[in-house]
């Protein structure tokens, strides 16, 4: 029995952990690095490309970065960023785990409710069981305009959820438009797609898309369909408004992918990510030394396009900042509400709520920001970038994303990831050091609240 799941892990590209811990002897990096390659050779959905990722391995094994020293954590981010780099495939990870590497070997993969607390460490969280976040399930409320949110931060196993989006659907239901926030829903299982999908569709079993699952080791085609038979009241007849961000990934951009596709949703906000995050399943295998890898093994073909989402990802019906998708998918429902609207006195509170939603904000108080940030604006060493954006100071390592930097106090700040999604890595503090003539001179990473710092990356140009 192997592991498939569809969770993007999110592995920031920002810097390398700060770990502590001793370090793996070339010939432990070697091995490990080695046992990949069978296991792409059985299972990489992408069959065809499989010479031309062994051929770069193993260049990357002559490689005086390869060479360098690596504790375990290290050497996990080493391996996911080569992987990601070759074949641009943000479904490659890797992790020093010999927990979950241990379990993996054991009869059956071990117990299942074992690996499901390993598996949520994965995912970014703690070993908690998923009831003990709502399986994710944040908000649903009725906004003004009698507008349905939900706000999904993974997409959970639906076994073990269903009662709780059958709670969540027969709350909402009533809505007059509806709006589902997939900002910073990194993935999760996809067996649960189909299902909440067919709140948004007739009766009839329609097909949503297949998966593909490549020989040797698969040689298998899954068809995957709205379900005929739901508890609760259908919503298929009002305007649904889905919002995505730079961190919406795998299961949760099938979702958005597939009710964009059949016209069933408008999506709203930023494009899931550079083209390549997302479009495959992946499973867990174990490697020697307690690694873990996580490859790619199957593939989603929708049933409009005959395609995915894997090369452009999806691209946004009415693009906007993530910060807010939410107040435009309010506009954008509530226009489509007046334009419907017969009842007169309806029509007009319906007005009334779009003039004061579409209020301009007000503008920032530059005195009451803690320091002038001009100092700070620049690039630096390993391809950083940092600059002042919509009232916010932001921070860029090539190949990454854009991410926040929050005042903590004078000259630190701290990463942050955008819409305010929880990061699933400690994420490190950014300290400006001065030279003596006053001018920041270079940056250092902070992590574990002082105990460890990467750098200092010098300033290079402002």
């Amino acid at each position: 029995m192997k592991i498939i799941i569809s969770l993007f892990l999110y592995i920031i590209l920002l810097t390398s952990s700060a770990c502590i811990g001793q370090n793996l002897s070339n010939s432990d990096k070697v091995e490990v690095t080695k046992a990949l390659i069978p296991l792409l050779k059985d299972n990489y959905v992408l069959q065809d490309s499989v010479t031309a990722i062994v051929f770069e391995i193993n260049e990357r094994l002559k490689s005086q970065d390869f060479a360098r020293e690596h504790t375990p954590d290290d050497f996990s981010l080493y391996l996911t960023n080569a992987l990601r780099e070759i074949t641009k495939d943000a479904h490659f990870g890797f992790l020093y785990n010999p927990e979950l590497s241990a379990l993996l070997n054991g009869p059956v993969n071990g117990s299942s409710e074992a690996l499901n607390q390993q598996l949520n460490t994965i995912g970014g969280g703690n070993a908690a069981p998923a009831s003990k976040k709502n399986f994710y399930f944040k908000k649903a409320e009725i906004l003004n305009g009698n507008i349905g949110y939900l706000k999904l931060e993974q997409i959970p196993m639906l076994e073990e959820s269903k009662s709780t989006l059958d709670a969540a659907m027969a709350f909402l239901s009533n809505s007059d438009a509806f709006i589902l926030d997939l900002r910073g829903n990194r993935g999760g299982a996809g067996g649960f797609i189909p299902y909440l999908m067919s709140y948004f569709f007739p009766g009839e079993k329609v097909l949503l898309y297949k998966r593909e699952m490549p020989a040797p080791a698969w040689d298998s085609v899954s068809y995957h369909y709205t379900h005929k038979e739901l508890p609760g009241k259908r919503i298929d007849k009002i305007p649904v408004y889905i919002l995505t961000d730079q961190l919406t990934g795998s299961a949760a951009t099938n979702l958005a992918y597939t009710m964009q596709s059949f016209g069933k949703a408008v999506i709203v906000g930023e494009n899931t990510g550079s083209g390549y995050r997302g479009a495959h399943s992946a499973s867990l295998f174990s490697l020697p030394k307690g690694f873990v890898a996580l490859i790619p093994i199957g593939r989603v073909v929708n049933a409009k396009t005959n395609t995915n989402w894997r090369m452009e990802g999806v691209i946004p019906d009415v693009e906007t900042k993530s910060s807010k998708a939410l107040i435009k998918a309010q506009l954008l429902a509530l226009e489509k509400l007046i334009e419907n609207e017969s009842n007169k006195e309806l029509k007009a509170d319906l007005k009334a709520i779009y003039q004061e939603k579409n209020k301009p904000p007000k503008e920032a108080n530059i005195a009451s920001i803690p320091e002038a940030l001009d100092k700070y604006i620049g690039t630096y060493e390993g391809n950083r970038t940092i600059w002042f954006e919509d009232n916010e100071l932001m921070y860029l390592r090539e190949g990454g994303m854009p991410l926040l930097l929050k005042y903590k106090e004078e000259h630190l700040y701290k990463i942050t990831l955008p819409s305010n999604t929880p990061a699933n890595q400690p994420l490190p503090y950014v300290k400006f050091n001065f030279n003596d003539k006053g001018k920041v001179d270079n940056i250092t990473l902070v992590f574990d609240e002082g105990k460890n710092t990467q750098g200092p990356f010098k300033k290079l140009s402002d």
